[in-house]
């Protein structure tokens, strides 16, 4: 019963908060890993639609004075 309470209102060892510490640490990572992915995939969906944009509006331009 003794060791009970001291489980429960002692200090916890400082291997037991460690490795506490290091699983909230890799969740951080995770999360912060998910998140570079995202921006990554944004950053390049971006730069294609630049791109795809630009070469529509050197057609564009190529097309109008053709035309005139």
């Amino acid at each position: 019963m003794f060791k009970d309470f001291r489980k429960t209102f002692g200090r916890q060892a400082i291997q037991d908060v460690a490795q506490e510490e290091l699983y909230e640490a890799e969740k951080a990572l995770l999360a912060a890993q998910t998140k570079l992915e995202y921006a990554q995939a944004n950053v390049d969906a971006h730069a294609a639609r630049v791109a795809r944009l630009k070469k529509f509006t050197a057609n564009s331009v190529e097309v109008q004075n053709d035309a005139q």
